[in-house]
């Protein structure tokens, strides 16, 4: 039902973005000289573009189709994802968090866990960060694929490799350059498809009155509303998101579950992100990242929810399944549904290759990350500890192609889900929520301990793990993202309680071996940087992230 009418113009353009991407991949390989050039660019590369790599990164499946599904299935209310499930924790990256991770000097968000509490909270973070990126890495996989069985008609399987393929080939050849600067690339011709998509949508069905105007309930197969008109018109209280029936409980579980724990926890210690940032060439550079990031970050949501709520007012199968509950198609084919139905040939191509891009800036963060922690982490440092440096370039590209043959699997499992959201939002919670809750504890705690760090995590993780279960055998019901968000808050609680109690019977690390690892013992310039005098105020971080965080309180204000 999905096959897309292409013309040989649309070949065309697919075929010359390929080669971009092929040829930033072979270019890069010509940099590398060491471990740092391949896992970290040697850090050299200037704001603007790690900021960019820093969104795009992101801008994978969770953002093109699964936010794309939340607006045909719940509405305005999925903007919290990126207006309070986002900037605020990428602007406190900036500020707050990223002279800890750039002043240390530290290679990977792990290591950084390794130097603060020890080898137990490290090799649980560095194992459970792993795993995290090959299953996300596999939902990007199985978009990718969705998109070429799309465009040629080739079977899940054949598409799967052939996508597979072509990302392992430029991230093994030049590892995290290669990456970013396709990321960079990716950026802009994701904005080529998404804007012209969502412009011809809005023409077709009337502009912003006539989709108010043609906006239907949601309902489940046996009839019941899940989202009404007036909940996906309105961004709060925001209860179809939720799942609570309670507005105010729906607005607490926004605000503390996605907007403080789930997001905190993933901007902030997710090495996928943080690593773009780490990249910089500068401490300046490196805290502008993510807030030169948060720029276009808040308007993205307008080019994929928008047209995500115009394919389930405008196309007949969507208008079927949202009516209904049942149909031959799901949420999650509302961006290919739209450019099915929209776009003329020649555009058809560039959505076809901005949806392309988008996976495979998804998945190459995943790897390039996977391939770091993998390398550094694990191998160097409980394998083999003691080898010349371009026996980890090599250990590097073998991670690099041993996740990409297990995010070929494991993107099976993304293919069981209707919604990805409700998939992607679960694992944020095992692994970043209580990631989080330990940062932020041995970041302002001195007394935390090596052993609560290791515990803290474990104990975390569980406590979200055992919300999932009560929640699959039916004693917790939330139809929204509820779930997702009470499993994040119970993670970062128990994480929270655990740390502490086990802290108070055990012996923390001495004060000389905290500085640059916990607030109180370190001398980093949160509010200022010697090296940003005389620079006008936007190349300053933090004067740059309070006119930021202006325009997001402008936009809960005109779209509440």
């Amino acid at each position: 039902m999905l096959q897309l009418s292409v013309g040989g113009l649309d070949y065309v353009l697919i075929a010359v973005y390929f080669i971009f991407v092929l040829g930033i991949g072979y270019l890069a390989r010509s940099q590398i000289a060491s471990s740092l050039d391949f896992f970290l660019s040697s850090r050299r590369l200037p704001a603007w573009v790690t900021g960019i790599a820093f969104v795009s990164a992101n801008l994978g499946a969770v953002e093109i189709m699964g936010m794309s599904a939340n607006g045909a299935q719940i509405g305005l209310s999925t903007m919290h994802y990126y207006w309070i499930g986002a900037v605020p924790a990428m602007l406190f990256l900036g500020v707050v968090m990223m002279p800890f991770y750039y002043g240390s000097r530290v290679r990977s968000v792990p290591e950084f866990m390794r130097r603060r509490f020890g080898t137990g909270a490290h090799l649980v973070n560095a194992v459970s960060f792993a795993a995290a990126q090959v299953l996300i890495a596999g939902v990007n996989l199985f978009l990718l694929a969705t998109v070429i069985n799309a465009l040629l008609g080739w079977t899940k399987w054949v598409s799967l490799i052939a996508a597979a393929l072509i990302v392992l080939t430029y991230t093994a050849l030049g590892g995290l350059s290669a990456a970013i600067y396709n990321e960079v690339l990716q950026f802009f011709v994701i904005l080529a498809a998404l804007i012209p998509l969502t412009i011809f949508g809005l023409v077709k069905i009337g502009g912003w009155s006539g989709l108010r105007d043609k906006v239907i309930d949601t309902r489940t197969a046996d009839g019941s509303v899940t989202a009404t008109v007036h909940q996906q018109l309105t961004t709060w209280p925001g209860q179809a998101l939720s799942g609570f029936s309670s507005p105010v409980w729906s607005v607490v579980g926004i605000v503390f579950g996605l907007g403080f724990v789930l997001s905190f926890g993933y901007w902030t210690t997710n090495f996928v992100e943080v690593q773009r940032a780490m990249a910089s060439n500068s401490m300046s550079a490196a805290r502008r990242a993510p807030i030169i990031g948060s720029f276009p970050k808040m308007l993205i949501p307008f080019v994929v929810v928008v047209p995500g709520m115009t394919a389930a007012a405008a196309i007949g199968d969507l208008i079927h399944l949202k009516s209904t509950g049942t149909g031959n198609v799901t949420y999650n084919d509302a961006m290919l549904l739209m450019i099915r139905d929209i776009l003329p040939n020649g555009l058809l191509g560039v959505a076809i290759a901005g949806l392309i891009a988008s996976f495979m800036a998804g998945m190459a963060a995943n790897v390039s990350a996977f391939n770091t922690v993998f390398s550094y982490d694990i191998w160097q440092q409980y394998v083999v500890t003691d080898r010349a440096d371009d026996y980890y370039i090599r250990v590097g590209r073998y991670a690099t192609v041993g996740a990409t043959v297990l995010a070929i699997f494991t993107a099976l499992i993304a293919s069981g889900y209707s919604n990805l959201m409700d998939y992607l939002q679960t694992l944020f919670g095992f692994f970043n929520a209580p990631l989080f809750a330990t940062f932020i504890l041995g970041m302002f705690w001195k007394r935390m301990t090596s052993t609560a760090g290791w515990t803290g995590l474990v104990a975390g993780t569980l406590a979200a793990v055992v919300v999932f279960i009560l929640s699959k055998v039916g004693v917790i019901n939330l139809p929204g993202q509820g779930m997702a968000f009470l499993a994040a808050a119970a993670a970062f609680i128990v994480d929270i309680v655990v740390s502490v109690g086990v802290s108070m019977v055990t012996t923390p690390k001495p004060r000389t071996e905290l500085a640059g690892f916990v607030y109180s013992e370190t001398k980093v310039p949160i509010l200022s940087d010697p090296d940003d005098a005389g620079k006008p105020w936007y190349l300053k971080p933090v004067p740059l992230a309070g006119v930021m965080l202006v325009l997001v309180v402008v936009l809960h204000v005109v779209f509440h």
